[in-house]
């Protein structure tokens, strides 16, 4: 079988054996780094992309269409990796019981991941097909779907949670 250790970059010595069912990612192996870099390439699209499109009533058509659900798709994928991600606390701390992992996700990073990952665009469409598409609802011009959009860039949190990352990449690439 496959043998899991994880190491925090501050400690010199493997944590102890995860149980053979339970993979959890370490916040500090390959796959999740690359993995984040990637989403703060995704953080950025949407933060530059989301208040253009606002301001301009502009909706996403063709390839950015397509790039965006695809973006959205990532979230949710960073959703689950989050609610399976060890998690290291100040003061040495490990968590690495999946419900125990849960619970800390759930306090704080899990509304702000699941307020930016709501497509409302298709929710207004879903709104309108509902209502029988007549212009008495034509939500596309309601303005409190410019509000519910702009809660995606509450997604901009999640680089402060990427900053102890950025300076480990920055250490790796100095030495």
């Amino acid at each position: 079988g496959r043998r899991l250790s994880f190491t925090a970059p501050s400690q010199t010595t493997p944590l102890k054996k995860v149980k053979k069912d339970d993979y959890l990612l370490s916040p500090h192996g390959t796959f999740k780094r690359n993995w984040d870099v990637m989403m703060l390439f995704v953080i950025l699209y949407f933060a530059l992309l989301t208040p253009y499109r606002i301001c301009f009533s502009l909706p996403a058509e063709g390839t950015f269409l397509l790039l965006e659900n695809t973006f959205m798709g990532f979230f949710l994928f960073d959703m689950l990796f989050s609610f399976n991600t060890i998690v290291y606390i100040e003061g040495g701390s490990v968590i690495m019981d999946r419900g125990k992992i849960a619970c800390h996700y759930l306090r704080f990073w899990f509304w702000i991941d699941l307020l930016g990952s709501v497509p409302y665009e298709h929710v207004g469409e879903l709104i309108s097909k509902l209502s029988g598409g007549t212009n008495a609802v034509d939500v596309s011009n309601l303005s409190f779907l410019r509000i519910f959009r702009l809660l995606r860039l509450l997604r901009l949190f999640k680089l402060l949670k990427l900053e102890s990352f950025m300076e480990h990449v920055e250490i790796h690439f100095n030495t």
